[in-house]
């Protein structure tokens, strides 16, 4: 089955004229009579043994699409022509480095299949592919669930106890920052809050992208009265959502301190359930998961202050999640710190915040 069109051609994007010219003469030296290659800019870092190697490889592919064909319509039945790898080992081709240190995987199956695959391929991360048996699976042994969950949750933490309050209506999505325990002697409010808001400008890009928010999203910054400050932000904000394939389009800041963006939706929206049964009103409601968002703060302030403490004062949801799981928190505290640290409840606290005493 000829093809229209032989040779090989080589992206003008790629700028050494010399690397194209090398590229060209290279594999017009191994390509098949009526056949034609297209080099895209990619290749312009890749070496030209894999190159050859991803020639050889296509084309092994294109003479059993081929004899397929042939075989189906001679037997006049019906025949797989051709068929995509799983999905497994298409997710590992796509985002298949150098760089990769480990790729671990807890099934056998899976891990059989990524094997056949890299030795096909003849690649040198063969010896980096483990297989490792998990009774929870490997993406609890590594944390990955938790940070999985903490990156989808109505609450995303930003840095200095400052978070990200992510709620989606009908109409849009609105985003609103929050400086939450945030303190600093040093600072004036207006630098307080500029500097919260520059913060919170990457994490909002990042998670316009991460959960494919579209249509209408309205950011809700800390109160700014300088304008040159309001104008840095918002261009920081243009600037890093320029790095993301979907269009988007930010409108000026409100006198409010409002800013509407639109976006338009790459694929259907991401959402991950992060919540659990609330123990606390015996399981009418649900709250969002404690651990996701505070645990692992309060373990790291206990390590550091722990001689100072007696007593947790929580919102009462978080004091019903930290006492339903006493061998989590307050028996595994009196093992490691070798004291009993009290836990107190307090509707004035946010469900996320928590104080020392």
């Amino acid at each position: 089955m000829p093809f229209s069109l032989s040779g090989v051609l080589v992206s003008k994007k790629i700028k050494d004229q010399n690397k194209r010219k090398y590229l060209r003469k290279v594999l017009e030296g191994i390509t098949h009579k009526n056949v034609s290659i297209i080099v895209r800019t990619a290749a312009e870092t890749v070496d030209i043994d894999k190159l050859i190697a991803e020639y050889n490889s296509l084309y092994h592919k294109w003479e059993t699409f081929c004899f397929n064909i042939i075989k189906a319509d001679r037997q006049n039945i019906p025949v797989k022509i051709y068929s995509e790898y799983k999905r497994s080992i298409a997710f590992l081709r796509d985002l298949l480095s150098e760089d990769f240190s480990e790729i671990i995987v807890d099934d056998e199956e899976i891990y059989n299949d990524l094997r056949k695959y890299l030795v096909s391929a003849n690649s040198r991360l063969l010896d980096v592919l483990k297989y490792k048996k998990s009774k929870q699976g490997v993406f609890i042994d590594y944390g990955i669930d938790t940070k999985i969950k903490k990156s989808f949750g109505k609450y995303v933490s930003i840095g200095d106890g400052s978070y990200l309050i992510i709620e989606k209506t009908e109409a849009l999505h609105t985003i609103d920052i929050n400086s939450g325990r945030y303190r600093n002697k040093l600072s004036s409010p207006e630098e307080t809050a500029f500097k919260v808001n520059m913060q919170a400008v990457k994490e909002i890009a990042r998670q316009l992208k991460l959960r494919d928010l579209g249509g209408i999203i309205v950011v809700d910054f800390i109160d700014l009265k300088n304008d040159r400050n309001k104008k840095i932000l918002v261009d920081a904000l243009k600037k890093e959502l320029e790095k993301d394939k979907a269009k988007t389009t930010v409108l000026p800041m409100s006198r409010f301190g409002l800013v509407q963006i639109t976006r338009e939706r790459v694929r259907p929206e991401v959402t991950i359930e992060v919540d659990e049964p609330c123990p606390y009103c015996l399981g009418t409601g649900n709250i969002l998961e404690p651990e996701i968002n505070v645990l692992e703060k309060i373990e790291k302030d206990l390590q550091e202050k722990h001689d100072e403490v007696s007593s947790i004062s929580l919102h009462p949801f978080l004091f019903a999640y930290l006492k339903k799981h006493p061998f989590k928190f307050q028996i595994k505290w009196l093992i490691k710190y070798k004291k009993w640290i009290k836990l107190k409840q307090d509707p004035q606290k946010h469900i996320i915040e928590y104080q020392f005493s």
